[in-house]
Formats: structure tokens, C-alpha cells, sequence
């Protein structure tokens, strides 16, 4: 390209930017040739997507320029814009500052930094949980009526699209099965085994207008099927029942069990496909034993390739083989040898808290109502956040497992639906040590009481130092305007919210004795 023509589009270029026509501007270098697209070119480009919003693009763009303008002050600012437009704050920060660091000049870089920090430490950004399941049942009652038609004409592609549709207004993505069992139509959400996610559903299903209920009938967790041992599962043009897998159970500390498996009908898939091969079992296991039962006693599984299994090496005691249809019958046998006492297994060793295995023997059937206590060593000298804690207790150990191990993917994944896992925490220096526990359990109460709607109480936790009360909050504003008030009635010195994450700050929650 000759000077006169590159005079030419940077004077269009500016024109259509300060007219706002960003997205002509982006289309315009889209249809340049490659060879003509300079780096700098490029950057316009990015900058240009980014003002049409068009975040994922400009990102693409960006990446794609090579290691020399990647060191530019204006490459890390724009790419930080387009991760903020994604909010992904913790990555945006991370080019923001290093913008500011190589153009100290800069005066939007450091407010960037600030926002991005703010919403890491007050993820109201999505909404809120609570919003986005009422929104749901009240569009879900405005097409029932169709969908009930659709189930009944067998038109279940379609069924399914208009479910995936409406269920998109409270979950980011949402697992389900849809039908009608004879009596009611039923909706099925499923966690895919994983625990972090149950109480978001959980809050779902407790919300459903009871005017639904005598048609239909909401589930959480893929049930047990009625006949385990003759359900044929067919899937990835594999059928396999509950008979055709002889499984060695391995009781853990904790009372969970880990799953070796062989089953000769898989071995095929095994051979083509392992993951498939997995997954397959993995649904196998919850049409056996229901995935509520699966979530919250199966501590691993393992396919074996041969039918011959040896327990040495093994750290439990190995029991079997038994059927896989028959695994909820040793399951329950466990559980009445140790007159109920259950866990969710130990946390992994990567920092955190190894549990003790002692169940809460009323908790509910399912597993957002189990507790788990653990013993930590804390940490010596200056100690990270919650680095002080030495005994607590949780229902939901995934998270705490993330938070040790320096990880934010659960928590990720509740912000996006406006859910937000979290700890308050205050200072012990008023709470003599024999007093610490109940003191910390008649807030707990308080504030599982008072907040019901907004949030609820999923654990908690004593430090050396200070005490933890653990959250998750489907309407965040809320909680922590409930919780403040009632913890502000006891005499702390220090009151704070903090996310279960290890790269922001907290928020203070003490309120000034003269307000």
C-alpha cells in the first residue's frame, strides 16, 4: 500500500470513529487484503471490533499479532478491553496493569484496573440468581401449555429446543432430560456429577409455582432407574445394563467409595474411545444408583481393561466384586455398619483441609445437605487468606478444594448465572476461644434464618486468628445487606465479605457505630 492510499484510509479510518460507525470500520479492514493488514493496521482493526462490541473478534485479532506488538503499551490495553467487554476481570486486569506499567501516562488503564477489581470482589455484574429463576417459572408457565403439546405429539426435538431456550433465562448452560412419566410430565436437571452445582438447582427446583406441580414434576439429579439390572443404557452405539459391570468397591476414608469397573460390552468403546468409554459408565452409574447417591458417595472410578483385579496397592479395603446394579445395596450397607456416618471423602492435597468424615446423621437426602468436618494446620508466620483455619466443617468441599488450590473455575461458573460463592469473615479478638464455635453457630442460624430467600449458609470454619461463615448467594446485594445486620449486632471489630478467590479484595461489611 503507497502513502497517498494509507493517508487516505487513516483519514476514513478517524472519520468513521469519530462519527461512532465502528462496526463500517471493522468491515472495512476485514475486506483488505491480508498482505495490507500491517500491524499496526491490525491494531486499528482490534480497535475498531472492540467499539462494535464485538469482543471474541477484536481478541482473535489481537492474538494473532506477532511477539513485536504484543510488547506495545497499546496491545495489552486493548486486549484487556476486550477481555473486560467478556468479563473475564481477572485476565483484563492483567493486561490493564501491564499497559499502565509500559505507558505510565495512560489515565484509562488505571480506572480499568480499579472496575475489573471491583467486580472480581462484588460479582453483581450477571445479575442475580434470584431474578433469573423467577424470570424462568414465569416464562416457563407462559409455555407449558405448548410444551405439554409437543411432549404429547412426540415432537421431542422440538420440546427439547424450546426447554434448552427457556432454561437459558436462569443457567448459563443446564444438563436435562425431558418427558412424560405416565402421570406428569417431568424435568430433569442433572449436575454431571458435580456437587458445587446441586445447589443452584436445588434453589430451581424450590421455586417451581406450586400451580405447576399437579402436571408436572421437577427433578434434581438424574434418578435411579426402576429395574437397574435389565435397563438397557445405550449410548455412542453401546448398550450396556447394570448387570454387565462387576465392580471392586474400595471403601475410602470417609465412608465414600471409589468404582473399579469391568465391563466386557464396554471394552469396544474402551478401544476406540476412552472418554467415551467413561462417560458412558459415568451415566450407567447414576441409572444404577441415581446421581444424588452418586455425587455424594463415589470417591473415584477406574475402567479396568481385564476382568482380573487386584487390590494390592490399594490404601482401602477392597471389597466385591458385586454388580453394578447391586452397588446401592453395599452403598447402603455401608452406610447402616456405621449407624450413618458418611463423607464426601478428603479434600485434595494441594493445601486444603483433609476431612474427618464426620456426617451431620440428619442431614437430607441430597448432598447440599451433608457436612464434612476437617482438621488444617495453619500456616505459619504471615499466612494467606484463611491460612489461619485449623477446624471447620462444609457441605460443599469442591470449593474449598478451588480456593486452596489457587483455582476459580466453580466460581466462574456460578457468577455467570448471578450465583456467587463467598466467606464472611471477623476477628476473633472478642469471642474468648471456648466461645468460638457456638458463637460462630448462633450466626450461622441467624443468618441461614434471615436470608433464605437470598442466599444460604454452607459451612464455616475457625481460625487462629479470625472465624469464617461460608456462603453462596443467589442475590448477592441482599445477603450481604441481611448478614451485615446481623452480625453488625454483635460486638466485632472487623466484618468483611470475601469471594472464594484468591486474586481480589474484600468487601467491608462493619458498619459505623454512628450511622
Amino acid at each position: 500500500m503507497d502513502n497517498r492510499k494509507r493517508r487516505e484510509l487513516v483519514e476514513e479510518l478517524t472519520r468513521l470513529n469519530e462519527k461512532e460507525e465502528y462496526g463500517q470500520a471493522a468491515e472495512m479492514l476485514l475486506q483488505m487484503p491480508g498482505e495490507e493488514l500491517d500491524q499496526e493496521l491490525q491494531g486499528e482493526l482490534a480497535r475498531a471490533l472492540n467499539n462494535a462490541e464485538r469482543y471474541e473478534e477484536a481478541l482473535e485479532v489481537l492474538d494473532a499479532i506477532g511477539a513485536e506488538g504484543r510488547g506495545d503499551a497499546k496491545w495489552f490495553f486493548r486486549r484487556g478491553y476486550a477481555l473486560h467487554g467478556l468479563e473475564r476481570f481477572a485476565e483484563a486486569r492483567e493486561d490493564f496493569e501491564k499497559a499502565a506499567e509500559l505507558d505510565p501516562e495512560d489515565p484509562d488503564a488505571p480506572e480499568f484496573i480499579r472496575h475489573c477489581s471491583f467486580s472480581l470482589a462484588y460479582p453483581a455484574y450477571a445479575g442475580t440468581f434470584r431474578e433469573r429463576v423467577e424470570t424462568f417459572w414465569e416464562r416457563f408457565a407462559q409455555e407449558e401449555e405448548e410444551l405439554r403439546r409437543l411432549i404429547g405429539e412426540k415432537e421431542m426435538e422440538g420440546a427439547m429446543e424450546l426447554t434448552s431456550e427457556l432454561l437459558k433465562t436462569a443457567f448459563s448452560e443446564a444438563y436435562f432430560e425431558i418427558g412424560c412419566n405416565g402421570r406428569q410430565y417431568e424435568l430433569i436437571l442433572t449436575a454431571e456429577g458435580m456437587k458445587q452445582r446441586l445447589f443452584r438447582l436445588e434453589y430451581w427446583k424450590k421455586h417451581a409455582p406450586d400451580g405447576l406441580l399437579d402436571r408436572w414434576k421437577f427433578t434434581v439429579g438424574r434418578p435411579q432407574c426402576p429395574d437397574p439390572e435389565k435397563s438397557v443404557l445405550r449410548m455412542f452405539d453401546t448398550g450396556v445394563c447394570g448387570a454387565d459391570a462387576a465392580v471392586w468397591p474400595e471403601v475410602l476414608d470417609g465412608g465414600a467409595v471409589g468404582l473399579n469397573i469391568y465391563c466386557e460390552a464396554l471394552m469396544p468403546l474402551m478401544e476406540e474411545d476412552e472418554n467415551k468409554a467413561y462417560s458412558l459408565m459415568a451415566v450407567l452409574i447414576d441409572q444404577c444408583i441415581g446421581e444424588l447417591s452418586a455425587i455424594k458417595n463415589v470417591g473415584y472410578l477406574e475402567l479396568l481393561k481385564t476382568a482380573e483385579f487386584s487390590p494390592e496397592g490399594s490404601d482401602g479395603d477392597v471389597r466385591g466384586p458385586v454388580r453394578l446394579c447391586d452397588l446401592q445395596g453395599f452403598i447402603d450397607s455401608l452406610r447402616n455398619k456405621k449407624d450413618g456416618e458418611d463423607g464426601d471423602g478428603g479434600m485434595t492435597a494441594d493445601g486444603g483441609p483433609v476431612s474427618d468424615g464426620e456426617e451431620n446423621p440428619d442431614a437430607a437426602q441430597s448432598p447440599c445437605g451433608c457436612y464434612t468436618a476437617y482438621q488444617m494446620e495453619p500456616e505459619n508466620g504471615e499466612y494467606r487468606l484463611r491460612g489461619d483455619v485449623f477446624i471447620g466443617s462444609t457441605c460443599c468441599i469442591p470449593v474449598l478444594n478451588e480456593f486452596y488450590g489457587g483455582r476459580t473455575d466453580i466460581v466462574d461458573e456460578n457468577v455467570r448465572d448471578g450465583a456467587v460463592f463467598g466467606f464472611l469473615y471477623y476477628n476473633n479478638d472478642k469471642v474468648p476461644r471456648s466461645e468460638m464455635v457456638p458463637f460462630r453457630a448462633a450466626m450461622e442460624d441467624e443468618i441461614s434464618a434471615a436470608a433464605a430467600e437470598c442466599g444460604e449458609v454452607i459451612g464455616g470454619a475457625t481460625g487462629v486468628d479470625y472465624s469464617y461463615i461460608d456462603c453462596i448467594c443467589y442475590d448477592l446485594g441482599r445477603f450481604l445487606e441481611v448478614a451485615g445486620e446481623v452480625m453488625n449486632r454483635r460486638d466485632l471489630d472487623e466484618i468483611v465479605f470475601h469471594v472464594f478467590r484468591g486474586d481480589c479484595g474484600g468487601l467491608n461489611l462493619k458498619k459505623d457505630p454512628a450511622e
